[in-house]
């Protein structure tokens, strides 16, 4: 998507690293730790080119309530200025408090140390914890979020979240991280622990046939179809250094069938 004077919407990578430099890596209302870039002023469909200058990071909250009249672009530019000037900041979700190398990551019974990617479904990375970026406390966090059949309602890409934020719900209780794909549904729930561990408590990703749930200490990989639905439990799994934790590929596997019963 481009605007009038033909600008895309994709922000080149230099310039999104300068911003989030600026924004000291967090939304520079709240300090939450996953975000959207934003256009302060010009607004998008007038800018003539990405200008760190006037973008800052938001989280999906605070760009709603910028969006709803709430909270105006005035009150988020002076707020991005004091971030850069200012050098006792917050960072994002200061109290998690992680090192910057060797995190290692819990599924159940499953560790992953070093892991790049945790879980992979058909090619797709849909859940991905790296070491924090620079100043942030916070790791960097790369998921895939649908509801129950399977369709994207939102996904974080490196802490940048895409999709309408009514669409999911974060919560924050004192060292667990909450996401929520539905008001009744947590798709995932993070339990970090200083210096250098996360816990991945609960899961469920579904991406297109593949589905991935992590429930009672039990990572599980299944794969629906019309009429049957199975499941492979994994457990007591360990993992250090290598870049894919878990790949699922359902494509070329035949659904297995029950034949010969009487």
């Amino acid at each position: 998507m481009t605007n009038k004077f033909g600008l895309s919407r994709n922000i080149p990578a230099d310039v999104k690293r300068e911003i989030r430099r600026r924004s000291k890596f967090g939304c520079v209302v709240c300090r939450c730790a996953f975000y959207q870039y934003e256009h302060i002023d010009p607004e998008f469909h007038e800018a003539q080119k990405h200008d760190p200058n006037r973008i800052c990071l938001l989280c999906g909250h605070c760009h709603d309530k910028v969006t709803r009249g709430s909270l105006s672009k005035s009150t988020v530019g002076r707020r991005y200025e004091e971030i850069q000037e200012k050098g006792d900041v917050e960072s994002p979700f200061d109290q998690f408090d992680l090192e910057h190398d060797n995190i290692t990551v819990t599924l159940g019974s499953c560790i992953f140390r070093n892991a790049k990617s945790l879980i992979i479904l058909n090619g797709e990375v849909v859940l991905a914890i790296e070491p924090p970026e620079d100043q942030s406390a916070f790791p960097v966090l790369s998921g895939y979020f649908s509801d129950s059949d399977g369709n994207e309602i939102m996904r974080i890409q490196r802490n940048e979240w895409t999709g309408p934020s009514i669409a999911w719900d974060m919560e924050i209780r004192g060292n667990e991280i909450f996401i929520r794909s539905a008001p009744e549904t947590i798709a995932l729930h993070l339990r970090v622990s200083p210096p250098n561990a996360i816990d991945v408590v609960d899961l469920n990703m579904r991406v297109g046939n593949s589905h991935l749930v992590l429930r009672n200490n039990l990572l599980s990989v299944g794969r629906i179809a019309a009429d049957v639905e199975y499941y492979v439990g994994i457990e007591r799994l360990e993992c250090s250094g290598a870049d894919i934790g878990v790949s699922v590929d359902e494509k070329g596997i035949a659904i297995p069938r029950m034949e010969g019963l009487t």
